[in-house]
């Protein structure tokens, strides 16, 4: 091997673009490589070159992605090689561009590849670049043996039905880290196709042009429930959840992960409403790297925010009045927080102190005693426990 081969290797790989991806109906895979902005590339173990690697943004995968660059080599490029694997995979895959079948082999050469969505696979790519001269001498990089490693913005999907199911998305960075919504068999009445996509988070952060709507920042409608006091307005990850809406019969479980380097003392889990960014409370796991918390609905998105500690009273509706007579989809129900637990409990009273329901969660009141007729108008009272300390309010019905 001649020395001279060793410092006129010069490469440029510009990561521009993306790989045109064939998903499933609903699929929005994105991508985002995490690189360094130079790499060295490796000649068995003596560096030759610099390969300056330049990062892709985090873009929708609805667009064409392609990894694509220029090479140039004193003694002639014969092969550019991409060598990929999903994250968690040991097996290898490879695609090859020829310059030319046989000798003279050009002093330089650009190349362009593009990968399936099936080589990306929802918890992450890897790959690594290799050069091949025209003497059949190998050079590559980030190294012979190294990947660079492209996140991919997780996605699941699926047929969820009577007997329950799970949506999960794996993080790119641990096989033990795990965003999911876990139902419960006898939570659904049917089939419904389900499907959860992170927007911000541990694969990557897609560019708020490309998020699906508005941002936690957005200005939102008053709220019939305490909505949190977040102390950021910017989530440490964000999904999005469809079919917005479906109802469930029992507690759904949402665990949303957190990225590495994140405080996760004051993080919980709120719900993205037409009322606005809504807490919903959540349990702290550290062993698992995330924030577990049960809901009632499918709300259009669901996020880690930082927040203050709530209090006993911030569980209480925030509604003074409510019309249950109408039925006309506003000011309809009384709804305590939904970061209550499952296991406490709400009394509501009349004026003369009778106890006429009991609420269980998720503790919204349609405005029925236990009988199931509905209340006259008037004033009424609640009563919770929460936190060893027990809460009162008084709140009226309009007809």
């Amino acid at each position: 091997m001649k020395a001279g081969f060793g410092r006129a290797l010069k490469a440029f790989i510009p990561l521009a673009g993306v790989v045109l991806l064939a998903l499933p109906a609903g699929a929005a895979f994105t991508s985002q490589v995490k690189i360094a902005h130079s790499a060295t590339c490796v000649f068995y173990s003596s560096p030759i070159a610099n390969f300056n690697m330049v990062p892709l943004e985090c873009q929708s995968a609805l667009s064409p992605m392609t990894i694509s660059g220029s090479v140039a080599v004193s003694s002639g490029v014969r092969q550019v090689i991409l060598v990929y694997k999903k994250t968690y995979d040991v097996n290898l895959s490879s695609m090859t561009y020829s310059t030319t079948a046989t000798a003279p082999y050009p002093a330089s050469s650009t190349f362009s590849f593009t990968v399936s969505s099936a080589a990306l696979g929802s918890e992450g790519f890897q790959y690594r670049v290799q050069v091949v001269n025209g003497r059949g001498t190998r050079a590559s990089t980030p190294s012979a043996s190294g990947f660079f490693s492209a996140g991919v913005s997780g996605y699941a999907q699926g047929l969820i039905g009577t007997s329950g199911g799970a949506l999960v998305i794996r993080s790119p960075l641990s096989a033990q880290t795990e965003t999911r919504v876990d139902v419960p068999s006898g939570a659904l009445d049917g089939d419904v196709s389900m499907s959860l996509t992170e927007e911000v988070g541990i694969g990557c952060t897609l560019p708020a042009s490309a998020q699906s709507i508005p941002a936690a920042s957005a200005a939102v409608q008053p709220s019939g429930v305490n909505q949190g006091n977040r102390l950021s307005d910017n989530p440490v990850s964000q999904y999005v959840a469809e079919p917005e809406g479906v109802v469930f019969r029992k507690p759904v479980t949402v665990r949303l992960a957190y990225p590495p380097g994140v405080d996760p003392t004051n993080l919980k889990v709120f719900a993205l409403t037409s009322s606005g960014w809504t807490i919903v409370g959540g349990v702290l796991d550290t062993a698992s790297a995330e924030v577990r918390a049960v809901v009632p609905s499918l709300a259009s998105k669901y996020a880690l925010f930082p927040a203050a500690p709530m209090s006993a009273k911030d569980y209480r509706p925030m509604r003074k009045i409510f019309t249950p007579g109408r039925v006309d989809g506003v000011n309809d129900t009384l709804d305590f927080s939904e970061a209550m637990d499952p296991t406490d409990h709400v009394e509501i009273f009349n004026a003369r102190g009778s106890r006429i329901k009991s609420l269980s969660w998720p503790f919204q009141w349609d405005g029925r005693e236990e009988s199931g007729r509905l209340v006259e108008s008037g004033v009424y009272l609640y009563q919770y426990k929460k936190d060893g300390e027990t809460i009162s309010g008084v709140f009226a019905v309009a007809k």
